[in-house]
C-alpha cells in the first residue's frame, strides 16, 4: 500500500496503506495517504464527476473483484434528530505480502438517495482509529487513521438533522491491502445501505393522546394485510397515511374522528413493491410513526 500520489510523488517507505487518490483536477496529481483518505472518494455520486473510488490509484485489480469485501451496519430506520451509530467492516482476503503485513481502510458518506446531496454531519466516536477525510471542511467525510489501519471495523455516527425525512444513502469504500510499500496488490471494494428518515413530527400538544402498536405480521408479503392498533386517550380525528422510502405518500388509510379507547387500523399492501414503508398517523398529541416492511 502506498503513501505516494497516483502519478509520480515517491514518499516515506515505512506508509503500508493508500486508501485514498488522484483528485480529477488536472494537472497536479493529489497525495494519498496511510493516514487517511482524501474527500470525495467513498464511491458516492460527488460533484466532482461522480462514484469514485481509490480503485482509480489502486488500479491492480477491478472494483469489487477480489474475495474479500466491504459491509456497512446501521439501522434501517431512524427519527429525525437522531444519532445513528454506523460500523464498516472490511473483509481483507488480500495475500499478504509477508506474515501480518495487510493492512485495511475505508471512507464513508452519507447521501440523500434520491437528490445524491451529502446529508447531515459525521461525528467521530472513536478518534484513535478514525478522522475526517483530507480536504473535508463540513464533517461529512470520515477515514481511517494510521493507527486505524490494524483494525478491521472501524464504527463513527451520522446526524441527520430536524426538519428533513426521506431515504439517506451511506456510502463505503474498502482498501484490502497487502502492506507491500505500493499502490499494486490492493483489492478495493463499495457497498451501500439505506436508511428511512422518519417524517418530521407535527406540531399537536406536549402530552403523549394517543399511541400506535407495531404492525403485525412484520414483515408482510404483498397482497396481505398489516393491522396496527390505534389508542386514544381522548377524542379525535386522525389522518393516518402510507409513505414511501423517499418519503411519497403512497396510501391513505384513514381521515376520520375516533372515539377514546382501542381501534385497529389495516395496511393493505396489494399493489405495492417490496421495500420499507411508513404508517404516518396524525392524532391528537402529535404524529405518530410505525415501520411496515413489504417483501415478496
Amino acid at each position: 500500500m502506498s503513501i505516494r500520489a497516483c502519478a509520480s510523488a515517491v514518499v516515506a517507505a515505512a506508509a503500508v496503506l493508500a486508501l485514498s487518490a488522484l483528485v480529477v483536477l488536472a494537472p497536479a496529481p493529489a497525495a494519498s495517504k496511510s493516514s487517511g483518505a482524501i474527500a470525495g472518494f467513498a464511491g458516492d455520486p460527488g460533484s466532482n464527476g461522480g462514484d469514485r473510488a481509490c480503485a482509480l490509484c489502486h488500479s491492480s485489480y477491478e472494483l469489487n473483484a477480489g474475495d474479500g469485501g466491504v459491509t456497512v451496519e446501521v439501522a434501517a430506520m431512524v427519527e429525525p434528530g437522531a444519532t445513528v451509530p454506523v460500523t464498516v467492516r472490511v473483509d481483507n482476503q488480500t495475500v499478504p505480502a509477508s506474515e501480518g503485513s495487510r493492512r485495511q481502510g475505508f471512507e464513508a458518506a452519507v447521501r440523500d438517495a434520491e437528490t445524491g446531496e451529502l446529508w447531515g454531519q459525521l461525528i467521530l466516536t472513536d478518534a484513535t482509529a478514525t478522522r475526517y477525510a483530507e480536504g473535508d471542511t463540513d464533517s461529512t467525510y470520515v477515514t481511517h487513521t494510521l493507527a486505524g489501519t490494524a483494525s478491521t471495523a472501524w464504527t463513527f455516527a451520522w446526524e441527520p438533522g430536524l426538519g428533513r425525512s426521506g431515504t439517506a444513502r451511506v456510502y463505503v469504500a474498502g482498501n484490502a491491502a497487502d502492506g507491500n510499500g505500493s499502490s499494486s496488490g490492493d483489492y478495493v471494494y463499495t457497498t451501500t445501505a439505506d436508511v428511512v428518515v422518519a417524517p418530521v413530527a407535527a406540531e399537536g400538544a406536549p402530552e403523549a393522546a394517543f399511541t400506535v402498536s407495531a404492525a403485525r405480521p412484520n414483515p408482510v408479503r404483498t397482497g396481505g394485510i398489516a393491522r396496527l392498533a390505534l389508542s386514544l386517550d381522548r377524542p379525535g380525528a386522525v389522518a393516518a397515511t402510507l409513505v414511501d422510502g423517499v418519503g411519497r405518500t403512497v396510501r391513505r388509510l384513514a381521515e376520520a374522528d375516533r372515539a377514546a379507547g382501542d381501534s385497529p387500523l389495516d395496511v393493505s399492501t396489494e399493489g405495492l413493491a417490496p421495500g420499507i414503508y411508513l404508517v404516518v398517523v396524525d392524532g391528537p398529541g402529535g404524529r405518530r410513526t410505525q415501520p411496515v416492511i413489504v417483501a415478496r
